[in-house]
C-alpha cells in the first residue's frame, strides 16, 4: 500500500522517565510497524508529544488531544495526532502519549482512533493492541463520509471520516477560541492567515493552544495552510520563531520570555489567556484586517459575537442539573451554531473569491484582472493572490482536482444573482438590499415579519391595542452605502384596513388548511403559492384569511426563518422602518412577490442569503 492511500504511517506510544540528572526525558514504549532501534523521525515525534515534560509527574490532568504537522526535506507533509492522559492509579504519575503519524489532515477521524488505541493499551494485551493497529494499517484512507469497521474478538469498531469536502468547522471544538478571544481578535488572526503572516499563539495550557490554532486554521476553508504548523512548539525548537517563512505555532507561557528574546520580524503574537496582542507588524494588529471592506467583515463580526454569547449561555446552563430534553436542546443549538459559522465564513469567500472562475482561460489564471475587477477589494485581493495557499487552490481548480462543496456554493450564488438580475434586483453582496435574517439578531435590512416588535425609536406611532395578526412577509427598508434609502416597489392596490384588532376568540380556520387547531399552521412556501389571493375583510377589522401561528411552529415549517423566539430577540427589536399608513401596501406587495420567496426558500440550505 502506498503512502497516498494508507490510513496511517506510524503509531507510537510515548512515555516519560526521569534520568540520572533529575530531568524528564521521553522514550518510546511501543511502535508499529516495529523497529529494532529508534529512528531519527520517531525520536523527533516524541518531542512534540511532550513539549512541557518538565511539569510532570502530576496527580491529575485533563485528557488532551492535539495535532501538529511536520514537513520533511522533500516538502512532504506528515500530520501528527496525539492523545495524552494519566494512566489509571492514584498519586503523582507520568502521563502516556498515544500518537499517530499520517499523510492526511483529518482530526475528527484520527482522534477517535486514538481513543480506541488508548482503550486497548490500558485494558488489553500488547498482542491485542498490535492486532488492532495492524488491522488499521491495512485500511485505506476513507472517502468523505465513508465508514469502515474493525472487528476484534466479536466486537466491532466503526470509524467515519466526516464529509470534509466542506468546511471542518462543524467537526471541531469552537468553545475555546470563541470564549477566549473577542470577535475582533479572531478576525485579526483570520486576516493574518489569509495574507500568510507569521503568527504565534501563547497560553499556559497545551489543550487551549491546540484547540485555538486548529479552529483558526479551519476558518480559511476553502484554502489550506501550506506552511509550518505546530500547535505546541517544543522548547528545543523555539528558534523556529525566527524563521523567515510564514508559520503558525503555539508556545507555552513558560517559554514566552525566551521567545521574546529571539529576533522576530513581522510577527503577530497573541496571548490567548489575556485576549491581547503582544507583538504586531508596525505595532498595528489591525493592519491586515483593514484591507477588507467592512461590508464583508461586519457580518462575520456579528456572527462571532452572537456565537460566543450562546456558548457562554450554554456553559452556565451546564453547571446546573439538566433534563435529557434540555441537554438535547443545547446540543442542537451547538450544532446549529456550527452550521451558521460555517455558512458565514463560506459566504465571505463566495463573495470575495467566488468570481475566480471568470479569470481562468486556456489553463491559466489572470491574476491582474481578478484583483482589478473590484476596486473596493483590490488591496485585499492583491495580498491574497500572492499567497501560496491561493496559488495551490487555483492550480487544483485548473486541473479539475477539487470539486468540493465550495464550488456548489459558488454555482448556487451565481444562479441566484442571475435570477435577481431578471427581477431587477441588485447583486447579492454584503451591502445588498435583499438578505435573509439569520438565526442571530443583526442590524440592517432583511426579511422580517410584521409580528416582530418595532424599534423603540421608530418614528411611526403604533397603537398598543392593535397588532398585525398574521406573519406577513415584508422587505424592510434598508440604507445603502451611498446614503439613499430603498424599499421594494409597492403597486397601487385597493387600500386595506389600516390595522387588525387582536381577536378575543380563536380565529376561524383558513381556507384549504387541514389544521384543527386554529393557532397552529403547517404552512410552507408551496402552500402559499397554491392558495388563492387573500381578500381583506370588508366589515370586520379581524384578519380571517390565515390563522395565527406561534413563532416556533412557523419558523420550523417555512424554508425561510422569518420568525424567531421573542425571548431571544435583543431589546432593540428588528429594523422595520415603515411609514404610517404603509402597512397594508407593504403587506400586499409582499404577496405579489411570493414567487421570489419560493426561489429564496430553495436556497436556504446553502445559506446564500445570510449576507
Amino acid at each position: 500500500t502506498t503512502n497516498e492511500v494508507k490510513l496511517y504511517d506510524l503509531v507510537l506510544v510515548v512515555e516519560l522517565q526521569q534520568e540520572s540528572n533529575g530531568k524528564n526525558a521521553p522514550f518510546i514504549s511501543y511502535r508499529y510497524p516495529s523497529l529494532f532501534e529508534v529512528d531519527p523521525f520517531s525520536a523527533s515525534v516524541t518531542q512534540f508529544c511532550f513539549p512541557d515534560m518538565e511539569k510532570f509527574p502530576a496527580v491529575a490532568m485533563p485528557k488532551e488531544i492535539f495535532s501538529f504537522v511536520l514537513t520533511e526535506g522533500d516538502g512532504e507533509r506528515r500530520f501528527g495526532y496525539c492523545l495524552r492522559k494519566l494512566p489509571p492509579g492514584t498519586g503523582a504519575r507520568y502521563p502516556v502519549a498515544f500518537s499517530i503519524m499520517a499523510y492526511f489532515p483529518c482530526f475528527p477521524l484520527y482522534s477517535k482512533i486514538l481513543e480506541a488505541m488508548a482503550y486497548h493499551y490500558e485494558n488489553s494485551s500488547m498482542k491485542q493492541l498490535t492486532e488492532f493497529v495492524d488491522s488499521m494499517l491495512k485500511q485505506r484512507f476513507p472517502d468523505p463520509g465513508e465508514t469502515f469497521e474493525i472487528k476484534m474478538q466479536g466486537k466491532g469498531y466503526r470509524f467515519t471520516r466526516p464529509n470534509d469536502s466542506d468546511s471542518l468547522l462543524e467537526h471541531i471544538d469552537l468553545d475555546t477560541i470563541l470564549t477566549s478571544l473577542d470577535e475582533t481578535n479572531i478576525l485579526i488572526i483570520f486576516a493574518g492567515l489569509l495574507v500568510e503572516r507569521r503568527i504565534i499563539f501563547c497560553s499556559e495550557h497545551l489543550s487551549t493552544l491546540s484547540s485555538c490554532i486548529q479552529t483558526a486554521v479551519a476558518l480559511v476553508y476553502p484554502f489550506m495552510w501550506q506552511h509550518i504548523y505546530i500547535p505546541v512548539l517544543p522548547r528545543s525548537l523555539l528558534s523556529f520563531v525566527c524563521a523567515p517563512m510564514p508559520f503558525v505555532v503555539g508556545v507555552l507561557k513558560a517559554d514566552l520570555d525566551e521567545v521574546l528574546r529571539n529576533p522576530m520580524d513581522e510577527v503577530l503574537l497573541i496571548d490567548i489567556d489575556n485576549d491581547c496582542f503582544i507583538l504586531a507588524p508596525d505595532g498595528n494588529p489591525n493592519q491586515d484586517l483593514d484591507l477588507i471592506p467592512s461590508t464583508y467583515i461586519d457580518p462575520l463580526r456579528k456572527l462571532l459575537k452572537a456565537s460566543a454569547k450562546l456558548i457562554k449561555k450554554n456553559q452556565k446552563k451546564k453547571k446546573d442539573k439538566k433534563t435529557e430534553e434540555e441537554i438535547r436542546q443545547m446540543e442542537y443549538e451547538m450544532k446549529m451554531l456550527k452550521k451558521d459559522l460555517t455558512a458565514g465564513f463560506i459566504n465571505f469567500f463566495v463573495q470575495t473569491v467566488g468570481p475566480y472562475r471568470n479569470y481562468i482561460k486556456d489553463g491559466s489564471f489572470d491574476s491582474e484582472n481578478f484583483t482589478e475587477a473590484r476596486p473596493n477589494l483590490k488591496p485585499f485581493l492583491e495580498q491574497l493572490a500572492t499567497a501560496q495557499m491561493f496559488e495551490i487552490f487555483i492550480q487544483e481548480r485548473i486541473r479539475g482536482v477539487d470539486q468540493s462543496g465550495f464550488e456548489k456554493k459558488i454555482d448556487n450564488y451565481q444562479k441566484m444573482q442571475a435570477e435577481m438580475a431578471k427581477l431587477g434586483i441588485e447583486d447579492l453582496d454584503s451591502s445588498s438590499t435583499l438578505r435573509k435574517k439569520g438565526r442571530f439578531k443583526g442590524k440592517g435590512g432583511g426579511w422580517s415579519t410584521l409580528r416582530n416588535q418595532f424599534k423603540r425609536d421608530q418614528p411611526t406611532s403604533v397603537d398598543s391595542s392593535t397588532i398585525i395578526g398574521t406573519p406577513t412577509l415584508v422587505k424592510t427598508t434598508t440604507e445603502r452605502t451611498d446614503g439613499t434609502r430603498v424599499a421594494p416597489p409597492v403597486p397601487k392596490r385597493p387600500q386595506g384596513p389600516s390595522s387588525f384588532t387582536v381577536p378575543n376568540k380563536p380565529l376561524p380556520k383558513a381556507p384549504g388548511t387541514r389544521n384543527t387547531n386554529p393557532f397552529r399552521a403547517t404552512a410552507s412556501v408551496s402552500d402559499f403559492l397554491s392558495r388563492p389571493a387573500p381578500v381583506a375583510p370588508s366589515k370586520s377589522k379581524r384578519n380571517t384569511w390565515l390563522p395565527q401561528t406561534s413563532p416556533s411552529d412557523f419558523a420550523d415549517k417555512l424554508p425561510l426563518q422569518v420568525l424567531r423566539n421573542p425571548e431571544e430577540e435583543e431589546e432593540e427589536g428588528v429594523d422595520l422602518e415603515l411609514q404610517q399608513g404603509q402597512d397594508s401596501d407593504l403587506f400586499l406587495s409582499a404577496l405579489s412577490q411570493i414567487h421570489l420567496l419560493h426561489l429564496v426558500g430553495h436556497l436556504q440550505e446553502d445559506h446564500l442569503l445570510d449576507f
